[in-house]
């Protein structure tokens, strides 16, 4: 399953390369969280508050991880916590 996020109705897209690349340079710029999977979430919330991570695209785990520079586990984690929140959404892969 892939997240997407939310507030944007109809197809959605792959959040691009740049998309990605300006969410890996946001998160040079933040302290260290407390763990791997509170870095991610905090990172991808800002990405999505912030616009870099445009509402409607999809949020691959594999680009997610690599262009935070952590695991897929902390990544899953952050996406079903932000899921829970509310500010993405699982979709099946077609």
């Amino acid at each position: 399953m892939d997240a997407i996020a939310t507030t944007t109705n109809g197809r959605t897209a792959p959040a691009s390369d740049d998309d990605f690349r300006r969410l890996a340079e946001q998160s040079q710029r933040l302290p260290p969280a407390q763990s791997s999977s509170q870095r991610a979430h905090d990172l991808i919330l800002r990405g999505i508050l912030t616009g870099v991570l445009p509402n409607g695209k999809r949020l691959p785990e594999i680009p997610l991880a690599t262009a935070l520079g952590l695991g897929r586990t902390p990544v899953r984690e952050a996406l079903m916590r932000l899921e829970a929140d509310g500010f993405v959404r699982s979709e099946p892969r077609l």
